[in-house]
């Protein structure tokens, strides 16, 4: 990418166009997949009380299928999310990590690849902004990296204009 300043700027002022996060959403999805592999763009939180993955904003392609909203977690399996805490963008690794392994099935992780940008506004976890590309292996920690850049201004988008803003990890009651 030659000019990340610029590129930074430009998803700020998309996710910012709209008070409705579905329209923001889809207006940083049409600009994102110009730049990296992207099939799927999806705002996510934890809730730890229902012991589920929370869709609360995607966008797709015209051709994909559209992620369930609520994604029921195994016994014990929230906690554990929230336990890890995450805080730097990664690229998923169903193979290498427990956790993802045990998701994989649930979120469908066979035959794509996800990056995950947490989203956190004070240190506080809010949610993630999961991005999801056909085939394996398409996200690079170069991408992580600059993808990471963008989880503010996500982050502010979602805190504000989110129904289920008073949900997270650490504040998984609404």
């Amino acid at each position: 990418m030659d000019n990340r300043d610029e590129f930074i700027r430009e998803i700020a002022l998309r996710i910012g166009s709209s008070l409705e996060i579905k329209e923001s959403l889809r207006s940083a999805f049409e600009y994102l997949r110009e730049h990296v592999p992207l099939d799927m763009l999806a705002l996510f939180i934890l809730d730890e009380r229902l012991g589920a993955i929370r869709h609360i904003a995607h966008a797709f392609e015209d051709s994909a299928v559209p992620p369930n909203e609520i994604i029921p977690l195994p016994e014990g399996m929230a906690e554990k999310i929230a336990a890890r805490n995450y805080s730097t963008p990664f690229v998923v690794d169903a193979g290498e990590d427990e956790i993802f392994r045990t998701l994989s099935p649930l979120v469908g992780l066979e035959g794509y690849t996800d990056l995950i940008v947490p989203l956190r506004i004070r240190g506080e976890l809010l949610g993630g902004l999961a991005l999801r590309a056909r085939e394996e292996e398409r996200y690079s920690e170069e991408h992580a990296e600059l993808l990471g850049r963008i989880g503010t201004p996500f982050a502010v988008v979602f805190a504000n204009t989110s129904p289920t803003r008073r949900c997270s990890v650490t504040r998984p009651y609404c």
